[in-house]
């Protein structure tokens, strides 16, 4: 097993590169070029490179601005690889999965034309989730990681350039969580350790010769569909992976320092969190600084979301979920829509639902929704909960949800989620945003 990455390939002086995307996609090359991306780069060498494919809708109408890694600035990475010799490229990544959405990483593969980069340049395309896992020591941690993460000589990591409600953003550094197996990055998410300290400690041991944002689109309140994209048509790229994040906060509007997987490995590897430190190539860093809202908003007490008040809910308590794993991620959002669209007018019989670890329950409500095994299994026997209302799974799927909804008096209808979906590929049909980024098929 390979030890060639790591955190030894920290450049700390290494410049980062912000380029326009183009007309013509020359934005990567120009990037790569401004930043000697391909410096320690050797044509024997083989190469891993590791979009973001979080997850996946095929069940709806399906718009991923934002959310993925694009196929065109993939498709880039490759020909300039190519150009310089490489000969041996994997393409792979694992994505959340759930049958009901139909959200695998093959699908993804499929749907967004991998099989053209096969056939076209000879790459190799790995799902993660599948085939061979080692378990490997990650500072405290023992977690598994699929087998091409260790076989490779060079890392490309290509994350989207997003906002996430629990790391605030999800670039270089988180984008590497996508190695673990589904049960590791389950294990990430628990009240005992926050998710940044498992990405400092993967950072360290698989620390990426090369990290390419691709920022054609930003994503505000991410990092699933539920956001929303904003096209800004820039590539960060960089040798050295924090450096590129700190540039990808602040051009998201985060501070650095307010990020803590950042703030952990500044202080264990004396490296600055201010951007003004790094050499910065190419664009006026402030012409391409936005503000975007991070976490969707919740009450002060932290009940309900503020959706819930302003459509004027009642009766129906969700607490904010502290610790929720990407699969229940994928799936709250329209389990939220559920609620909204049911009992119109009519307010609820006192319930609540409880996702993730550590949402607690008022002690108040008639019954108790526990969405998934992990509050199933924190609750169990909990005197504060008058009825529990288990729904299993991990996570659990869609249409179960929906019949223990109406089993205890909520009329969910399935049918608001398709609409839901539909509005968002409307939104961004009306806002022009070309389907071809992603080789849609």
């Amino acid at each position: 097993m390979t030890e060639k990455l790591g955190v030894h390939n920290q450049e700390k002086d290494a410049p980062v590169a912000l380029c326009a995307w183009g007309a013509k996609r020359e934005g990567v090359a120009e990037a790569l070029a401004l930043c000697n991306g391909l410096k320690h780069f050797d044509p024997s060498m083989r190469v891993l490179i590791k979009p973001n494919l979080v997850a996946w809708v095929d069940t709806y109408p399906y718009a991923p601005f934002g959310v993925l890694t694009t196929s065109v600035v993939l498709e880039e990475i490759i020909k300039i690889l190519k150009d310089h010799g490489a000969q041996d490229i994997v393409l792979g990544d694992g994505c959340a999965l759930n049958k009901s959405f139909g959200s695998e990483t093959h699908i993804i593969f499929n749907r967004l034309g991998y099989n053209r980069l096969v056939e076209k340049y000879g790459i190799r395309i790995a799902d993660f989730n599948e085939g061979a896992h080692v378990k490997v020591k990650l500072g405290p941690y023992s977690l598994r990681v699929a087998r091409p993460i260790l076989e490779c000589d060079f890392l490309v990591n290509v994350p989207a350039l997003k906002t996430h409600e629990l790391t605030k953003i999800t670039l270089g550094f988180k984008n590497l969580k996508g190695i673990l197996h589904p049960k590791s990055k389950q294990h990430c998410h628990n009240l005992e350790h926050s998710i940044d300290e498992y990405l400092f400690h993967i950072a360290n041991r698989f620390y990426p010769n090369l990290t390419i944002i691709d920022g054609i689109y930003m994503l505000e309140r991410g990092p699933m569909y539920v956001g929303s994209a904003h096209r800004s048509e820039i590539i960060i790229a960089g040798r050295d992976m924090f450096s590129v994040d700190v540039v990808g906060a602040t051009l998201l509007g985060v501070k650095p320092s307010e990020v803590e997987h950042l703030s952990i490995f500044a202080k264990e590897h004396k490296r600055s969190l201010d951007v003004n430190t790094i050499e910065l190539k190419g664009l006026n860093l402030e012409d391409h600084v936005y503000s975007l809202q991070i976490q969707t908003p919740w009450t002060e007490d932290g009940r309900m979301p503020k959706i819930f008040k302003k459509q004027n809910v009642k009766g129906f308590q969700i607490p904010y979920p502290r610790a929720l794993c990407t699969g229940c991620t994928y799936v709250f959002p329209s389990v939220l829509l559920l609620i909204l669209d049911a009992n119109p007018g009519v307010p609820f019989d006192n319930y609540e639902l409880l996702a993730g670890k550590g949402s607690n329950p008022s002690g108040k409500a008639k019954k108790t929704f526990l969405m998934g095994n992990c509050p199933i299994a924190f609750h169990k026997n909990n005197e504060k909960i008058t009825e529990a209302i288990p729904i299993p799974g991990c996570p659990p799927q869609i249409g179960d949800i929906v019949k223990a909804f109406n089993a205890h008096g909520i009329n969910a209808d399935m049918g608001v989620i398709e609409r839901y979906f539909n509005s968002l590929v409307r939104r961004y049909e009306k806002l022009g945003y070309p389907k071809k980024d992603y080789w849609l098929v």
